[in-house]
Protein backbone atom coordinates (compact mmCIF):
# COMPACT_ATOMS: atom_id res chain seq x y z
CA UNK A 1 0.00 0.00 0.00
CA UNK A 2 3.17 2.32 -0.65
CA UNK A 3 0.31 5.01 -2.64
CA UNK A 4 -1.71 5.18 1.19
CA UNK A 5 2.10 5.74 2.61
CA UNK A 6 3.50 8.40 0.51
CA UNK A 7 0.24 10.47 0.71
CA UNK A 8 0.89 10.54 4.40
CA UNK A 9 4.42 10.99 4.01
CA UNK A 10 3.77 13.85 1.89
CA UNK A 11 0.74 15.31 3.63
CA UNK A 12 3.24 14.97 6.76
CA UNK A 13 6.08 16.93 4.87
CA UNK A 14 4.03 19.50 3.79
CA UNK A 15 2.48 20.66 7.18
CA UNK A 16 6.09 20.36 8.67
CA UNK A 17 7.00 23.29 6.91
CA UNK A 18 3.21 24.83 5.84
CA UNK A 19 1.78 25.08 9.34
CA UNK A 20 4.92 27.00 10.94
CA UNK A 21 4.81 29.53 7.85
CA UNK A 22 0.77 29.59 8.82
CA UNK A 23 1.43 30.44 12.17
CA UNK A 24 4.14 32.58 11.97
CA UNK A 25 1.79 34.78 9.08
CA UNK A 26 -1.25 34.68 11.46
CA UNK A 27 0.46 34.81 15.16
CA UNK A 28 3.81 36.06 14.84
CA UNK A 29 6.95 34.71 15.66
CA UNK A 30 5.28 33.19 18.43
CA UNK A 31 7.52 29.94 19.73
CA UNK A 32 4.83 28.44 21.66
CA UNK A 33 2.40 27.95 18.98
CA UNK A 34 4.33 27.09 16.08
CA UNK A 35 5.26 24.34 18.42
CA UNK A 36 1.85 23.29 19.32
CA UNK A 37 0.75 23.30 15.46
CA UNK A 38 3.73 20.89 14.63
CA UNK A 39 2.53 18.36 17.34
CA UNK A 40 -1.46 19.01 16.54
CA UNK A 41 0.16 18.20 12.65
CA UNK A 42 2.28 14.72 14.15
CA UNK A 43 -0.85 13.73 15.96
CA UNK A 44 -2.91 14.10 13.06
CA UNK A 45 -0.50 11.79 10.94
CA UNK A 46 -0.80 9.29 13.77
CA UNK A 47 -4.28 9.01 13.27
CA UNK A 48 -4.18 8.72 9.92
CA UNK A 49 -1.71 5.93 10.31
CA UNK A 50 -3.74 4.59 12.59
CA UNK A 51 -6.49 4.81 10.37
CA UNK A 52 -5.27 3.39 7.27
CA UNK A 53 -3.41 0.09 9.41
CA UNK A 54 -7.45 -0.53 10.77
CA UNK A 55 -8.74 0.00 6.82
CA UNK A 56 -6.11 -1.93 5.47
CA UNK A 57 -5.45 -5.06 7.97
CA UNK A 58 -9.14 -4.99 9.43
CA UNK A 59 -7.37 -4.61 12.59
CA UNK A 60 -9.59 -6.03 15.25
CA UNK A 61 -8.99 -5.38 19.16
CA UNK A 62 -9.68 -8.93 20.12
CA UNK A 63 -7.10 -10.41 17.60
CA UNK A 64 -4.85 -12.93 18.96
CA UNK A 65 -1.23 -12.48 19.00
CA UNK A 66 1.67 -14.93 19.37
CA UNK A 67 4.41 -14.01 22.40
CA UNK A 68 7.17 -15.10 19.28
CA UNK A 69 6.02 -12.66 16.55
CA UNK A 70 5.43 -10.07 19.59
CA UNK A 71 9.29 -10.58 20.94
CA UNK A 72 10.40 -10.18 17.53
CA UNK A 73 9.04 -6.81 16.82
CA UNK A 74 10.24 -5.58 20.42
CA UNK A 75 13.54 -6.62 19.72
CA UNK A 76 13.64 -5.07 16.52
CA UNK A 77 11.49 -1.77 17.72
CA UNK A 78 14.40 -1.57 20.40
CA UNK A 79 17.01 -1.25 17.78
CA UNK A 80 15.09 1.57 15.34
CA UNK A 81 13.99 3.44 18.45
CA UNK A 82 18.37 2.95 19.84
CA UNK A 83 19.49 3.98 16.22
CA UNK A 84 16.60 7.09 15.98
CA UNK A 85 18.53 8.32 19.23
CA UNK A 86 22.04 7.56 18.29
CA UNK A 87 22.05 9.03 14.41
CA UNK A 88 21.05 12.56 15.23
CA UNK A 89 24.20 12.52 17.98
CA UNK A 90 26.19 10.78 16.32
CA UNK A 91 25.38 13.40 13.07
CA UNK A 92 26.33 16.50 14.95
CA UNK A 93 29.49 14.47 17.41
CA UNK A 94 31.91 15.43 14.81
CA UNK A 95 31.54 19.29 15.06
CA UNK A 96 31.75 19.29 18.49
CA UNK A 97 34.64 17.45 19.20
CA UNK A 98 36.44 19.46 15.98
CA UNK A 99 35.08 22.41 17.61
CA UNK A 100 36.41 21.62 21.13
CA UNK A 101 39.46 21.62 19.42
CA UNK A 102 39.85 23.93 16.71
CA UNK A 103 37.51 26.58 17.73
CA UNK A 104 34.31 27.27 16.31
CA UNK A 105 35.92 29.67 13.86
CA UNK A 106 36.99 27.21 11.80
CA UNK A 107 34.03 24.27 11.65
CA UNK A 108 32.34 26.48 8.73
CA UNK A 109 35.65 24.97 6.32
CA UNK A 110 34.61 21.31 7.74
CA UNK A 111 30.92 21.68 7.99
CA UNK A 112 29.84 23.96 4.50
CA UNK A 113 31.75 20.88 2.20
CA UNK A 114 30.69 17.91 4.91
CA UNK A 115 26.60 19.17 4.29
CA UNK A 116 27.05 20.03 0.73
CA UNK A 117 28.30 16.28 0.16
CA UNK A 118 25.62 14.83 2.68
CA UNK A 119 23.12 16.39 1.07
CA UNK A 120 23.99 14.26 -2.09
CA UNK A 121 22.67 11.28 -0.63
CA UNK A 122 19.16 13.01 -1.74
CA UNK A 123 19.44 11.95 -5.34
CA UNK A 124 19.95 7.97 -4.64
CA UNK A 125 17.42 8.03 -2.02
CA UNK A 126 14.79 9.65 -4.61
CA UNK A 127 15.89 7.14 -7.07
CA UNK A 128 15.71 3.89 -4.83
CA UNK A 129 12.21 5.58 -3.28
CA UNK A 130 10.86 5.37 -6.47
CA UNK A 131 11.84 1.95 -7.67
CA UNK A 132 11.28 0.85 -3.93
CA UNK A 133 7.39 -0.55 -4.58
CA UNK A 134 8.67 -2.26 -7.76
CA UNK A 135 11.49 -3.99 -6.26
CA UNK A 136 9.11 -5.21 -3.60
CA UNK A 137 6.16 -6.46 -6.19
CA UNK A 138 8.93 -8.07 -8.05
CA UNK A 139 10.58 -9.87 -5.40
CA UNK A 140 7.33 -11.23 -3.89
CA UNK A 141 6.63 -12.92 -7.72
CA UNK A 142 10.28 -13.87 -7.86
CA UNK A 143 10.31 -12.33 -11.02
CA UNK A 144 13.29 -12.51 -13.60
CA UNK A 145 12.64 -8.92 -13.96
CA UNK A 146 14.02 -7.64 -10.20
CA UNK A 147 17.89 -8.46 -11.59
CA UNK A 148 17.32 -6.06 -14.55
CA UNK A 149 15.19 -3.42 -12.25
CA UNK A 150 18.40 -3.37 -9.52
CA UNK A 151 21.06 -3.25 -12.50
CA UNK A 152 19.44 -0.14 -14.30
CA UNK A 153 18.60 1.77 -10.66
CA UNK A 154 22.33 1.34 -10.09
CA UNK A 155 23.11 2.62 -13.36
CA UNK A 156 20.75 5.37 -13.10
CA UNK A 157 22.36 6.53 -9.46
CA UNK A 158 25.60 5.94 -10.50
CA UNK A 159 25.12 8.26 -13.78
CA UNK A 160 23.56 10.45 -11.52
CA UNK A 161 26.49 10.63 -8.87
CA UNK A 162 29.01 10.79 -11.56
CA UNK A 163 27.30 13.58 -13.19
CA UNK A 164 27.57 15.66 -10.01
CA UNK A 165 30.82 14.89 -9.44
CA UNK A 166 32.15 15.87 -12.17
CA UNK A 167 29.94 19.12 -11.98
CA UNK A 168 31.47 19.78 -8.78
CA UNK A 169 34.82 18.91 -9.61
Amino acid sequence: KFKIVNIIRVTHGTLNFALPLVVYVLCGANLTLITLSLCMSRVLIIYLMYKSVVTETNFTKTAAYSKKELKLLLRFGSWMTLSNLLNPIMDVLDKFVLSAKLGAVNIAFYTVPFDLLSRLFILPTAVTSVAFPKFSELWASYSSELNQLYRATLILVVLFMLCVCIFMG
